[in-house]
């Protein structure tokens, strides 16, 4: 079943742990400015250096400012489906400062899942030898390896022929792709949420308005052997014509009649509609950045006024997962066929 209808009521991020005090013989001086850091940062947070890996940091996900780095600045410990006991899962969940049901949730998908996003291979291989410690089988994964830095194929509509699927990509020429090709599609749902505050320009700064702004829309990506990119259909951009007399009247409705029709054509193919579900566990991995626009200056008669805009999404972090699935399958369809 396609889970596409969840609502948006709830935030798109992951609520902040509360932060933990240690003793000054515990801090983990920065040998590139000497200044002490938490024990449980894996760089420093003055900055940036790597510092030098502990029991207490070694399972550290990447700095803010690392998450959005270029794509070969961040490193991915990807876990695969293991049959672990109840108590190691428990004990790791402790290590990796994780929500037992998060941890559970993703060691039990069927592909695998991420579980750690890093800056340095070092860090990667010490988190790896430790879950292996645990009985839990790893692969490390780079963004380049995702190619997160080549966006999807924004396809606006498809043509379905018996043999295959042409999908149009704006002016472009069209990409074909036959049914027996399509590997794998990824259904999942990008959220967006916009913070505008208004305050009076003075010492104060008191805030005169404030309005938040939550949308959302299904998307869908589909990789045919050989292609790393994918297709990227989005529900609100998308033209259903392609559906025929079972086209309807909202995007919903359209969306999981599409969905049922490239099921239905593409027999070789995987779907994978876990996305929504682990969404909230994949936040403390890849937590998701605001982006704020600069202020803008409002003059009127009653005095000047700041406006602020920020806004955050999950594109990126949709798009990993995406990346990340296919690269799994790809990997895991290479495995048997050598086997075989």
């Amino acid at each position: 079943m396609v889970a596409i209808d969840e609502p948006i009521g709830g935030s798109t991020t992951a609520e902040a742990p509360k932060p933990r005090a240690f003793a000054s013989s515990e801090l983990v001086p920065c040998s590139a400015c000497a200044r002490v850091n938490p024990p449980t940062r894996a760089s420093c947070l003055y900055c940036g250096a790597a510092l030098e890996i502990t029991e207490l940091n070694e399972f550290s996900p990447a700095p803010d400012m690392e998450i959005e780095a270029p794509a070969d600045g961040c490193i991915h410990v990807a876990i695969a489906p293991s049959q672990v006991e109840e108590a190691t899962i428990e004990k790791l969940a402790g290590l990796l400062d994780r929500k037992l049901s998060d941890l559970q949730l993703l060691l039990a998908q069927p592909m695998g899942a991420p579980l750690l996003a890093v800056n340095s291979e070092r860090q990667a291989q010490a988190a790896v030898e430790k879950l292996h410690e645990h009985g839990v089988a790893t692969r490390v994964i780079s963004d380049e390896q995702l190619a997160v830095q080549n966006t999807p194929v924004a396809v606006s509509a498809l043509e379905i022929r018996d043999d295959a699927v042409v999908g149009m990509v704006g002016r472009s020429k069209p990409t074909v792709s036959f049914w027996d090709q399509i590997r794998l599609i990824v259904i999942g749902r990008l959220y967006f949420e916009t913070k505008e505050i208004e305050q009076k320009r003075s010492r104060a700064q008191q805030v005169i308005d404030e309005r938040e702004i939550l949308t959302d829309e299904a998307v869908l990506d589909i990789y045919v052997r050989r292609d790393e990119v994918g297709w990227r259909i989005r529900a609100n951009s998308f033209d259903f014509s392609c559906l025929g007399d079972k086209k309807q009247l909202t995007a919903f409705a359209n969306f999981a009649a599409l969905t049922a029709l490239l099921r239905e054509r593409a027999t070789a193919a995987v779907l994978d509609d876990s996305y929504v579900r682990v969404r909230n566990a994949l936040n403390t991995v890849w937590p998701a950045e605001p982006n704020a626009r600069a202020k803008q200056r409002r003059r009127t008669a009653f005095g000047d006024f700041d406006s602020s805009v920020t806004s955050i999404d999950n594109e990126l972090q949709f798009t990993r997962y995406s990346r990340l699935l296919s690269y799994l399958h790809e990997a895991n369809s290479e495995g048997h066929a050598a086997q075989a």
